[in-house]
């Protein structure tokens, strides 16, 4: 229901930025005075850098299970292994 519909709006709307901020990264790299063989591949450098960091504040900030950490629950034996 209304999770999904959330999910994909903010994932239709994080492709319909891509589809507008990489020609400007990709502008700004160029107008540096990157030639446009190496522009292109340093613009996807921004992404997947972003990605990485997102992927470790995930891992970082997020509980495995709803009642919380994987681990912790163990531990407390709420959780079985």
């Amino acid at each position: 229901g209304s999770a999904n519909a959330i999910a994909a709006g903010w994932g239709n709307m994080g492709g319909g930025a891509t589809q507008l901020l990489m020609p400007l990264l990709l502008s700004a790299f160029i107008a540096g005075g990157y030639s446009q063989h190496l522009a292109w591949r340093y613009a996807m450098i921004i992404p997947g850098l972003m990605v990485f960091v997102v992927g470790i504040a995930v891992v970082l900030f997020t509980r495995d299970l709803p009642l919380g950490q994987y681990r912790k629950l163990e531990r407390t034996g709420m959780k079985e292994k």
